[in-house]
Protein backbone atom coordinates (compact mmCIF):
# COMPACT_ATOMS: atom_id res chain seq x y z
CA UNK A 1 0.00 0.00 0.00
CA UNK A 2 1.43 3.40 -1.04
CA UNK A 3 1.70 6.48 1.16
CA UNK A 4 -1.43 8.11 -0.25
CA UNK A 5 -3.78 5.16 0.39
CA UNK A 6 -2.23 4.71 3.83
CA UNK A 7 -2.89 8.34 4.74
CA UNK A 8 -6.48 7.97 3.54
CA UNK A 9 -7.04 4.93 5.73
CA UNK A 10 -5.57 6.71 8.76
CA UNK A 11 -7.77 9.74 8.16
CA UNK A 12 -10.87 7.57 7.76
CA UNK A 13 -10.16 5.66 11.00
CA UNK A 14 -9.58 8.91 12.87
CA UNK A 15 -12.87 10.27 11.52
CA UNK A 16 -14.78 7.17 12.66
CA UNK A 17 -13.22 7.33 16.13
CA UNK A 18 -14.01 11.04 16.44
CA UNK A 19 -17.60 10.49 15.32
CA UNK A 20 -17.99 7.67 17.84
CA UNK A 21 -16.58 9.84 20.61
CA UNK A 22 -18.94 12.68 19.72
CA UNK A 23 -21.92 10.32 19.67
CA UNK A 24 -20.90 8.96 23.08
CA UNK A 25 -20.56 12.48 24.44
CA UNK A 26 -23.99 13.43 23.11
CA UNK A 27 -25.52 10.27 24.63
CA UNK A 28 -23.95 11.10 28.00
CA UNK A 29 -25.17 14.69 27.79
CA UNK A 30 -28.69 13.47 26.93
CA UNK A 31 -28.79 10.92 29.76
CA UNK A 32 -30.08 13.30 32.49
CA UNK A 33 -32.81 14.60 30.18
CA UNK A 34 -33.84 11.09 29.14
CA UNK A 35 -33.81 9.98 32.77
CA UNK A 36 -36.00 12.93 33.77
CA UNK A 37 -38.54 12.15 31.06
CA UNK A 38 -38.73 8.47 32.04
CA UNK A 39 -38.88 9.35 35.73
CA UNK A 40 -41.80 11.77 35.18
CA UNK A 41 -43.59 9.11 33.12
CA UNK A 42 -43.05 6.57 35.91
CA UNK A 43 -44.57 8.94 38.48
CA UNK A 44 -47.61 9.52 36.24
CA UNK A 45 -48.15 5.78 35.67
CA UNK A 46 -47.75 5.09 39.41
CA UNK A 47 -50.46 7.62 40.24
CA UNK A 48 -52.73 5.83 37.74
CA UNK A 49 -52.02 2.48 39.49
CA UNK A 50 -50.20 1.17 36.39
CA UNK A 51 -47.39 -0.30 38.47
CA UNK A 52 -46.04 -2.54 35.69
CA UNK A 53 -45.59 0.43 33.36
CA UNK A 54 -44.20 2.53 36.22
CA UNK A 55 -41.45 0.04 37.12
CA UNK A 56 -40.39 -0.16 33.47
CA UNK A 57 -40.15 3.65 33.25
CA UNK A 58 -38.25 3.98 36.55
CA UNK A 59 -35.74 1.30 35.54
CA UNK A 60 -35.14 3.00 32.17
CA UNK A 61 -34.52 6.26 34.03
CA UNK A 62 -32.10 4.52 36.38
CA UNK A 63 -30.14 3.02 33.49
CA UNK A 64 -29.93 6.40 31.78
CA UNK A 65 -28.81 8.33 34.86
CA UNK A 66 -28.73 6.71 38.30
CA UNK A 67 -30.02 8.66 41.31
CA UNK A 68 -31.03 7.62 44.81
CA UNK A 69 -34.50 9.14 44.34
CA UNK A 70 -35.14 6.74 41.45
CA UNK A 71 -34.16 3.81 43.69
CA UNK A 72 -36.71 4.97 46.29
CA UNK A 73 -39.47 5.11 43.69
CA UNK A 74 -38.50 1.66 42.38
CA UNK A 75 -38.89 0.38 45.95
CA UNK A 76 -42.37 1.95 46.28
CA UNK A 77 -43.46 0.43 42.98
CA UNK A 78 -42.09 -3.00 43.83
CA UNK A 79 -44.05 -2.90 47.08
CA UNK A 80 -47.22 -1.94 45.20
CA UNK A 81 -46.66 -4.88 42.85
CA UNK A 82 -46.55 -7.23 45.84
CA UNK A 83 -42.84 -8.01 45.36
CA UNK A 84 -41.83 -7.89 49.01
CA UNK A 85 -38.22 -9.07 48.68
CA UNK A 86 -37.32 -6.76 45.79
CA UNK A 87 -39.03 -3.83 47.53
CA UNK A 88 -37.15 -4.52 50.78
CA UNK A 89 -33.81 -4.72 48.96
CA UNK A 90 -34.53 -1.48 47.06
CA UNK A 91 -35.43 0.41 50.27
CA UNK A 92 -32.20 -0.85 51.87
CA UNK A 93 -30.19 0.21 48.81
CA UNK A 94 -31.74 3.68 48.95
CA UNK A 95 -30.87 4.15 52.63
CA UNK A 96 -27.34 2.82 52.12
CA UNK A 97 -26.76 5.22 49.23
CA UNK A 98 -28.55 8.31 50.55
CA UNK A 99 -27.32 7.97 54.12
CA UNK A 100 -28.55 9.77 57.22
CA UNK A 101 -29.46 12.89 55.22
CA UNK A 102 -31.78 10.98 52.87
CA UNK A 103 -34.79 13.00 51.72
CA UNK A 104 -37.13 10.05 52.37
CA UNK A 105 -35.28 8.63 55.37
CA UNK A 106 -38.34 8.30 57.61
CA UNK A 107 -40.60 6.95 54.87
CA UNK A 108 -38.07 4.31 53.80
CA UNK A 109 -37.41 3.25 57.40
CA UNK A 110 -41.14 2.87 58.07
CA UNK A 111 -41.54 0.93 54.82
CA UNK A 112 -38.85 -1.56 55.84
CA UNK A 113 -40.56 -2.15 59.20
CA UNK A 114 -43.94 -2.47 57.49
CA UNK A 115 -42.71 -5.08 55.02
CA UNK A 116 -41.06 -7.14 57.76
CA UNK A 117 -44.23 -7.05 59.85
CA UNK A 118 -46.62 -7.91 57.00
CA UNK A 119 -44.53 -10.35 54.96
CA UNK A 120 -43.80 -14.03 55.47
CA UNK A 121 -40.14 -15.06 55.59
CA UNK A 122 -40.18 -17.98 53.16
CA UNK A 123 -37.28 -20.46 53.20
CA UNK A 124 -36.93 -22.68 50.14
CA UNK A 125 -34.88 -25.87 50.52
CA UNK A 126 -34.19 -28.30 47.70
CA UNK A 127 -32.80 -31.79 47.40
CA UNK A 128 -30.13 -31.59 46.11
CA UNK A 129 -29.33 -27.95 47.04
CA UNK A 130 -27.93 -25.37 44.66
CA UNK A 131 -30.99 -24.95 42.45
CA UNK A 132 -32.11 -21.63 41.00
CA UNK A 133 -35.29 -20.45 42.75
CA UNK A 134 -38.11 -18.42 41.18
CA UNK A 135 -40.92 -16.87 43.27
CA UNK A 136 -43.91 -15.83 41.15
CA UNK A 137 -41.63 -15.92 38.11
CA UNK A 138 -38.93 -13.67 39.64
CA UNK A 139 -35.44 -15.15 40.09
CA UNK A 140 -34.20 -15.12 43.71
CA UNK A 141 -30.66 -13.82 44.10
CA UNK A 142 -29.37 -16.80 46.14
CA UNK A 143 -29.57 -20.41 45.06
CA UNK A 144 -31.25 -22.93 47.36
CA UNK A 145 -31.42 -23.01 50.27
CA UNK A 146 -32.63 -19.42 50.02
CA UNK A 147 -34.82 -17.11 52.08
CA UNK A 148 -37.16 -14.52 50.58
CA UNK A 149 -39.91 -12.19 51.85
CA UNK A 150 -43.40 -12.67 50.36
CA UNK A 151 -46.66 -10.87 51.08
CA UNK A 152 -49.87 -12.58 52.20
CA UNK A 153 -51.55 -14.74 49.59
CA UNK A 154 -50.81 -17.61 47.21
CA UNK A 155 -47.37 -17.79 45.60
CA UNK A 156 -45.76 -20.14 43.09
CA UNK A 157 -42.31 -21.51 43.98
CA UNK A 158 -40.33 -22.89 41.02
CA UNK A 159 -36.84 -24.40 41.15
CA UNK A 160 -34.42 -25.24 38.34
CA UNK A 161 -31.57 -27.76 38.51
CA UNK A 162 -29.99 -26.81 35.20
CA UNK A 163 -32.94 -27.73 33.00
CA UNK A 164 -34.85 -29.96 35.44
CA UNK A 165 -37.79 -28.09 36.91
CA UNK A 166 -40.20 -28.55 39.81
CA UNK A 167 -42.87 -26.24 41.22
CA UNK A 168 -45.21 -25.90 44.19
CA UNK A 169 -47.93 -23.43 45.22
CA UNK A 170 -47.82 -22.14 48.81
CA UNK A 171 -50.14 -19.94 50.88
CA UNK A 172 -48.37 -17.28 52.94
CA UNK A 173 -50.08 -15.85 56.02
CA UNK A 174 -48.20 -12.56 55.69
CA UNK A 175 -47.91 -12.07 59.44
CA UNK A 176 -44.16 -11.85 59.83
CA UNK A 177 -43.84 -15.54 60.70
CA UNK A 178 -41.42 -17.96 58.93
CA UNK A 179 -42.56 -20.61 56.46
CA UNK A 180 -40.46 -23.43 54.98
CA UNK A 181 -40.95 -25.44 51.81
CA UNK A 182 -38.84 -28.37 50.64
CA UNK A 183 -38.78 -29.51 46.99
CA UNK A 184 -37.03 -32.64 45.71
CA UNK A 185 -35.54 -32.93 42.26
CA UNK A 186 -37.80 -35.05 40.02
CA UNK A 187 -36.44 -37.91 38.00
CA UNK A 188 -36.19 -37.30 34.27
CA UNK A 189 -38.46 -39.83 32.54
CA UNK A 190 -37.27 -38.83 29.07
CA UNK A 191 -34.14 -36.70 28.76
CA UNK A 192 -35.13 -35.79 25.21
CA UNK A 193 -38.25 -34.03 26.55
CA UNK A 194 -37.25 -31.91 29.55
CA UNK A 195 -39.84 -30.15 31.64
CA UNK A 196 -40.92 -26.78 30.28
CA UNK A 197 -39.30 -23.67 31.69
CA UNK A 198 -41.31 -21.83 34.34
CA UNK A 199 -43.63 -19.12 33.08
CA UNK A 200 -43.71 -15.79 34.82
CA UNK A 201 -47.23 -14.94 36.00
CA UNK A 202 -48.58 -11.45 35.70
CA UNK A 203 -47.55 -9.41 38.73
CA UNK A 204 -50.31 -8.75 41.27
CA UNK A 205 -50.71 -5.17 42.34
CA UNK A 206 -51.24 -4.24 45.97
CA UNK A 207 -53.42 -3.05 47.54
CA UNK A 208 -56.26 -5.04 45.83
CA UNK A 209 -58.94 -3.04 44.10
CA UNK A 210 -62.15 -3.80 42.23
CA UNK A 211 -62.13 -4.36 38.49
CA UNK A 212 -64.53 -2.67 36.10
CA UNK A 213 -67.85 -4.51 36.24
CA UNK A 214 -67.27 -6.01 39.70
CA UNK A 215 -70.13 -6.20 42.19
CA UNK A 216 -69.18 -4.81 45.60
CA UNK A 217 -70.74 -5.41 49.02
CA UNK A 218 -70.00 -4.49 52.62
CA UNK A 219 -71.31 -4.48 56.18
CA UNK A 220 -70.38 -2.96 59.51
CA UNK A 221 -71.47 -1.53 62.86
CA UNK A 222 -72.04 2.16 63.49
CA UNK A 223 -72.07 4.77 66.22
CA UNK A 224 -74.47 7.50 65.10
CA UNK A 225 -74.80 11.11 66.23
CA UNK A 226 -78.27 12.52 65.59
CA UNK A 227 -79.74 15.92 66.39
CA UNK A 228 -83.00 17.72 65.58
CA UNK A 229 -82.57 21.01 63.74
CA UNK A 230 -85.37 23.41 64.73
CA UNK A 231 -87.00 25.37 61.90
CA UNK A 232 -89.88 26.84 63.94
CA UNK A 233 -89.23 28.23 67.40
CA UNK A 234 -91.45 26.80 70.14
CA UNK A 235 -94.20 29.00 71.54
CA UNK A 236 -93.66 31.35 74.45
CA UNK A 237 -95.76 29.09 76.68
CA UNK A 238 -93.63 26.11 75.72
CA UNK A 239 -90.42 28.02 76.45
CA UNK A 240 -91.73 28.96 79.89
CA UNK A 241 -92.81 25.39 80.65
CA UNK A 242 -89.87 23.50 82.21
CA UNK A 243 -91.52 20.19 81.25
CA UNK A 244 -91.92 21.15 77.56
CA UNK A 245 -90.24 18.79 75.08
CA UNK A 246 -86.73 19.75 74.06
CA UNK A 247 -86.65 19.51 70.27
CA UNK A 248 -82.94 20.26 70.24
CA UNK A 249 -82.11 17.12 72.18
CA UNK A 250 -79.26 15.22 70.48
CA UNK A 251 -78.71 11.48 70.76
CA UNK A 252 -76.09 8.83 70.22
CA UNK A 253 -77.36 5.67 68.58
CA UNK A 254 -75.82 2.30 67.88
CA UNK A 255 -76.70 0.67 64.60
CA UNK A 256 -75.65 -1.29 61.55
CA UNK A 257 -74.84 -0.50 57.92
CA UNK A 258 -74.95 -2.70 54.84
CA UNK A 259 -73.96 -1.63 51.33
CA UNK A 260 -73.89 -2.92 47.77
CA UNK A 261 -72.58 -1.39 44.59
CA UNK A 262 -71.15 -1.64 41.09
CA UNK A 263 -67.61 -0.66 40.04
CA UNK A 264 -67.33 1.37 36.84
CA UNK A 265 -63.51 1.42 37.07
CA UNK A 266 -60.98 0.28 39.69
CA UNK A 267 -61.32 3.73 41.31
CA UNK A 268 -65.01 4.60 40.95
CA UNK A 269 -68.28 2.95 41.90
CA UNK A 270 -71.93 3.64 42.63
CA UNK A 271 -72.98 2.44 46.09
CA UNK A 272 -76.32 1.91 47.84
CA UNK A 273 -76.27 1.91 51.65
CA UNK A 274 -78.86 1.06 54.29
CA UNK A 275 -78.57 2.54 57.80
CA UNK A 276 -80.46 1.79 60.97
CA UNK A 277 -79.96 2.98 64.53
CA UNK A 278 -81.58 3.01 67.94
CA UNK A 279 -80.65 5.05 71.00
CA UNK A 280 -82.03 6.75 74.09
CA UNK A 281 -81.33 9.54 76.52
CA UNK A 282 -82.94 10.39 79.83
CA UNK A 283 -85.72 12.28 78.05
CA UNK A 284 -86.23 10.50 74.78
CA UNK A 285 -86.12 7.42 72.61
CA UNK A 286 -84.71 8.01 69.15
CA UNK A 287 -84.70 5.62 66.16
CA UNK A 288 -83.74 6.18 62.56
CA UNK A 289 -83.73 4.22 59.31
CA UNK A 290 -82.31 5.53 56.04
CA UNK A 291 -81.12 4.47 52.58
CA UNK A 292 -78.64 6.37 50.41
CA UNK A 293 -77.38 6.20 46.85
CA UNK A 294 -74.10 7.85 45.94
CA UNK A 295 -70.91 7.91 43.92
CA UNK A 296 -67.61 6.73 45.48
CA UNK A 297 -64.19 7.66 44.13
CA UNK A 298 -60.83 6.29 45.27
CA UNK A 299 -58.81 9.45 45.81
CA UNK A 300 -55.65 7.60 46.89
CA UNK A 301 -54.39 4.22 47.98
CA UNK A 302 -55.96 4.65 51.46
CA UNK A 303 -58.90 7.02 50.94
CA UNK A 304 -62.34 6.91 49.29
CA UNK A 305 -64.53 10.02 49.03
CA UNK A 306 -68.02 10.54 47.61
CA UNK A 307 -71.48 11.96 47.92
CA UNK A 308 -75.10 11.45 46.98
CA UNK A 309 -78.65 11.54 48.32
CA UNK A 310 -80.20 9.92 51.39
CA UNK A 311 -83.84 9.20 52.24
CA UNK A 312 -85.07 8.14 55.65
CA UNK A 313 -87.34 8.55 58.63
CA UNK A 314 -86.60 9.23 62.29
CA UNK A 315 -88.86 8.83 65.32
CA UNK A 316 -88.36 10.61 68.63
CA UNK A 317 -90.51 9.93 71.68
CA UNK A 318 -89.99 13.02 73.83
CA UNK A 319 -91.10 13.04 77.45
CA UNK A 320 -90.46 9.32 77.85
CA UNK A 321 -90.48 7.74 81.28
CA UNK A 322 -86.93 7.16 82.51
CA UNK A 323 -85.97 4.05 84.49
CA UNK A 324 -82.43 3.91 85.90
CA UNK A 325 -82.24 0.19 85.12
CA UNK A 326 -83.44 0.12 81.51
CA UNK A 327 -83.17 3.74 80.36
CA UNK A 328 -85.91 5.65 78.56
CA UNK A 329 -89.24 3.97 77.90
CA UNK A 330 -91.89 5.39 75.63
CA UNK A 331 -95.08 6.88 77.05
CA UNK A 332 -98.33 6.91 75.11
CA UNK A 333 -97.75 10.50 74.03
CA UNK A 334 -95.41 10.68 71.00
CA UNK A 335 -94.12 14.23 70.52
CA UNK A 336 -92.21 13.72 67.26
CA UNK A 337 -92.66 11.35 64.35
CA UNK A 338 -91.13 12.17 60.96
CA UNK A 339 -92.26 11.26 57.50
CA UNK A 340 -89.83 9.88 54.95
CA UNK A 341 -87.63 12.76 53.79
CA UNK A 342 -84.58 13.24 51.61
CA UNK A 343 -81.36 15.19 51.79
CA UNK A 344 -77.65 15.22 50.92
CA UNK A 345 -75.03 12.79 52.23
CA UNK A 346 -71.23 12.65 52.01
CA UNK A 347 -68.69 9.82 52.26
CA UNK A 348 -65.22 9.82 53.80
CA UNK A 349 -63.59 6.38 54.08
CA UNK A 350 -60.13 5.46 55.40
CA UNK A 351 -58.70 2.04 54.49
CA UNK A 352 -57.30 0.43 57.64
CA UNK A 353 -56.08 -2.85 56.11
CA UNK A 354 -56.60 -4.93 52.99
CA UNK A 355 -56.68 -8.57 51.91
CA UNK A 356 -57.00 -10.47 48.66
CA UNK A 357 -60.79 -10.11 48.67
CA UNK A 358 -61.38 -6.59 50.00
CA UNK A 359 -60.54 -4.10 52.72
CA UNK A 360 -61.26 -3.10 56.31
CA UNK A 361 -62.29 0.51 56.67
CA UNK A 362 -63.48 3.29 58.99
CA UNK A 363 -66.13 5.49 57.35
CA UNK A 364 -68.16 8.59 58.10
CA UNK A 365 -71.31 9.66 56.21
CA UNK A 366 -72.55 13.11 57.37
CA UNK A 367 -76.19 13.46 56.24
CA UNK A 368 -79.12 15.85 56.62
CA UNK A 369 -82.77 14.70 56.37
CA UNK A 370 -84.56 17.89 55.39
CA UNK A 371 -88.01 19.15 56.37
CA UNK A 372 -89.29 16.44 58.68
CA UNK A 373 -92.56 16.71 60.60
CA UNK A 374 -93.34 19.64 62.90
CA UNK A 375 -90.77 21.86 61.17
CA UNK A 376 -87.82 19.66 62.11
CA UNK A 377 -84.84 18.32 60.16
CA UNK A 378 -82.50 15.58 61.33
CA UNK A 379 -78.72 15.93 61.29
CA UNK A 380 -77.32 12.41 61.07
CA UNK A 381 -73.61 11.46 61.26
CA UNK A 382 -72.86 7.71 61.31
CA UNK A 383 -69.30 6.66 62.11
CA UNK A 384 -68.96 3.01 61.19
CA UNK A 385 -66.33 0.31 60.84
CA UNK A 386 -66.69 -2.67 58.56
CA UNK A 387 -65.43 -4.72 55.63
CA UNK A 388 -66.00 -4.24 51.90
CA UNK A 389 -65.77 -7.21 49.53
CA UNK A 390 -64.74 -6.96 45.86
Amino acid sequence: MGPAPFRCCVALCCGVIAAGANATARAQDASPEAATADFDRGVLLFEKDDFVGAIEAFERADRAHHAATITYNIARTRESLGQAQLAYEAYEAYLAEAGAQAQYLDAATVALARIKARATRLRVETSPPGAAVHIDGILVRDKSPSTVLVFRGRHRVEVDWGGVFAARDIDAAGDGQPLSVSIAKPEMRNPAQPSPAPKAPSPRARPPQPEAGDVMAGAGFSLNYTALVVKEAPSVAARQDPNAPDYRNASLMFGAVIEAGYAFTPRSAIMARFHCGLGSTEKALFSLGAASLGYSWRASKRWWIGGGAIAGSSDKDIGATYNPLVGARSDDKIEFVSHVTVGPTLELRAILDDSDSGEWHLSMNPSLLLGTAQGQSTFYVPLWAGYRWY
